[in-house]
């Protein structure tokens, strides 16, 4: 799980920038539901939600969950939260 985290971490960073990158960090999809995806790539830098708090859908790009024994669950109950 660690290796597939880091390596999405890695080929989104070249992609978009180190500075767009959060790993394991909250997304606000509502206000009872903040789930945690292994790796985001944000609209914004992650340094402007250190002050205004935790991203919502609508400010994020790209979610990945790296699934290695929590295969169903991600893409049923996580895949509809995203």
């Amino acid at each position: 799980h660690l290796f597939g985290v880091t390596r999405f971490q890695f080929a989104l960073a070249t992609a978009f920038g180190y500075e767009y990158i959060r790993t394991s960090g909250p997304i606000a999809v509502s206000e009872t539901s903040v789930p945690e995806p292994d790796v985001c790539v944000t609209h914004q830098p992650i340094e402007v939600y250190a002050s205004t708090g935790t991203p919502s859908p609508e400010q994020v790009r790209v979610v990945v969950e790296v699934s290695d024994t929590t295969l169903a669950k991600d893409l049923g109950f996580k895949a509809r939260l995203y």
